[in-house]
Formats: structure tokens, C-alpha cells, sequence
């Protein structure tokens, strides 16, 4: 059987929406639960999912049950409880799509010597930046170092400053080049794209030179413009004097049907079927259209227990690999 660890952050949501309505928010589970959720659902052939995560003790009880209830898990002892608040987050839509988001409490990250027992018999690693602080760069780096499997990083709250009195603010990625250097594949969405690097008019322009730090493919999610990859089809990988040495394919991937509702977790859907789908051999187009069409199921779809049901109903008439 092959093993596919998740690693991420759980976190309980508190969530104001126009599509919830004015009268009260919706609260449940969120941050890792909406990723496991849909490695559930994609049901990679052959493969259990390892869930990676610090949970705190006051909520940690009710992580287990959420993890024991969902397919394909094939071990739960990544789940490290540890005596510290676990992660709450108030996220309020400014529109359908803009938010602000208010984090309180909140697990400290991985130490190496406590993470590479779990990853090093792993044969792939999907990371997502729920909280921004799962790796700090010294830690991702001697990661990368230690092990040789495919790494997927949702690179996401990376580009959130630390938590506060008031709603997180965006931030750049300081070492960013670094960063992409730890994995093979990278997401980010379009307004974190503009959070690399010095800011331009066009964010898009550097797309191109992005593989040339490191990672095979850097996907950019767009929303209701679908998603952009950037694909090292030749050369290292390994950018050292400021010249690119690779050759980088573009490519954009529109999204089929636009869909109405709560976009919260949508990227993290998106990211983690996009990944099942290239660990069994789909091709690149074929994953991201799988990837799409799990996102617009996630957006009909409030509440997170009933995510991984209709996410596999939407996978299931291209469940054979291309």
C-alpha cells in the first residue's frame, strides 16, 4: 500500500458568509478537515492517508472522531496532542470571495526530530500552510534534505501576518526563493502570486521563472478563472546566478461551470485532489480537471461532513486515469 501524509492544522471555523446569511455564523470544524476531507473522497487506488498534525487538548477529543470517521485513514499516531489552545478562527466575507480572518490560539509548528519518524517511511507528503507557522524555512529545508518523495505545498498562510487583536493582514514572503526550493509542487492563488518578489504591475510575469527555484510545477489558483501552472519540462531545477536553466511550459486550465456558495476550503479541496490525481498517474490536465470539479462541489457543500460525499460524486465519472 503506498502512504500519502497530510500535514496541516486543525482548525475550529467560525464562519460569516452572505451565502449563511446575517442571523449567525456557521462553526465547525475547518483548516486540515477540509484537505483529509477530500483525500477521502479522491480515493487514490492502492493508498491510506496519514494524517500529520499538533492538535490541541482542548479539542483533540473531538479531532480523533472526526479523523475516525472518514475512509482510507491508515494511521492516526501523527496526531500529536500537545497542551496548548488549539487553532480558532473567526473568517468574515467582505463578498463572496474576500475575507478577513481572526485567528486565536494556535499550536506551535513541527520540530524536525519529532516530524521525520513519521514522514521518513511516507511515499508522498501533501503540506498545506493552514496556519503559517507548520514548518518554520529552517525546518522545511533540512525536511527536503532528509527525504526523497514527491512534497506538495499549499503555501497559503504563509503570506498571513501572525495573529493579533484584530484580522490577520497579507504579507510578502520574506526568503520566498527558499521556500519554493523545499518542494516539487507548489500552490498558491493569484493575489499570493503578487506577495512574491517586489510588487508588479502584471504579478503573472514572473510565473515563468518560478520552477527555476526548485519546484516541477507551481500552480496558481484563480478562482472563477480556473487555475495557471508553470511547468519545468527540462533542465536542474537549481537556480544559482540569477539565469533560468530550465524550460517552462505555461498553462492555463479554465474552469468548466461557475458555481455559487462558500468558497471556504475550496483551495484546499482543489489542492488535495490535484495531488491524488498526479500520485496515481494522471496526467497534469487530467488532475486539475478533477481538482476543478471537486472545488465546485465543495461550493454547494456548508457543512465539512458533507464534503467528502459529494466531492467523490463528483469524481466519479472520470475515475478511470489518464
Amino acid at each position: 500500500m503506498k502512504t500519502i501524509g497530510v500535514l496541516g492544522t486543525f482548525v475550529w471555523d467560525e464562519i460569516w458568509h452572505p451565502a449563511l446569511g446575517p442571523a449567525q455564523p456557521l462553526t465547525q470544524w475547518g483548516g486540515l478537515t477540509y484537505s483529509l476531507s477530500a483525500f477521502g473522497a479522491a480515493d487514490p487506488s492502492g493508498t491510506l492517508i496519514h494524517p500529520l498534525a499538533r492538535v490541541g487538548s482542548d479539542l483533540a477529543d473531538a479531532a480523533f472522531r472526526f479523523v475516525s470517521q472518514l475512509p482510507c485513514i491508515g494511521s492516526t499516531r501523527g496526531l500529536k496532542v500537545v497542551d496548548e489552545p488549539n487553532n480558532r478562527v473567526e473568517l468574515r466575507y467582505q463578498d463572496h470571495a474576500d475575507r478577513l480572518e481572526r485567528l486565536t490560539g494556535g499550536v506551535a509548528g513541527w520540530e524536525l526530530d519529532d516530524l521525520l519518524p513519521l514522514v521518513g517511511q511516507l511515499d508522498a507528503l501533501y503540506l498545506n500552510f493552514l496556519a503559517g507557522n507548520e514548518l518554520d524555512l529552517s525546518t522545511a529545508v533540512a525536511l527536503r534534505a532528509a527525504v526523497d518523495i514527491p512534497i506538495y505545498a499549499d503555501l497559503h498562510s504563509l503570506f498571513l501576518g501572525p495573529p493579533g487583536d484584530g484580522a490577520r493582514q497579507p504579507r510578502r514572503l520574506d526568503d520566498w526563493e527558499c521556500w519554493l526550493s523545499c518542494f516539487d509542487i507548489v500552490q498558491m492563488n493569484e493575489t499570493e502570486l503578487g506577495l512574491l518578489g517586489s510588487a508588479r504591475p502584471d504579478p503573472f510575469a514572473l510565473l515563468p521563472d518560478l520552477p527555476g527555484f526548485g519546484p516541477k510545477i507551481v500552480l496558481i489558483t484563480r478562482g472563477a478563472g480556473g487555475a495557471t501552472a508553470a511547468v519545468r519540462t527540462g533542465g536542474t531545477g537549481i537556480r544559482s546566478d540569477g539565469e533560468t536553466q530550465n524550460e517552462v511550459q505555461i498553462i492555463h486550465f479554465p474552469l468548466g461551470e461557475l458555481v455559487d456558495g462558500d468558497p471556504t476550503g475550496c483551495g484546499d479541496v482543489w489542492g488535495s485532489v490535484c495531488f491524488c490525481g498526479l500520485i496515481e498517474g494522471r496526467s497534469l490536465e487530467a488532475a486539475v480537471q478533477r481538482a476543478h470539479a471537486a472545488a465546485g462541489a465543495k461550493m454547494k457543500v456548508r457543512e465539512i461532513n458533507g464534503i467528502t460525499p459529494a466531492v467523490a460524486t463528483s469524481l466519479r465519472p472520470s475515475s478511470a486515469p489518464a
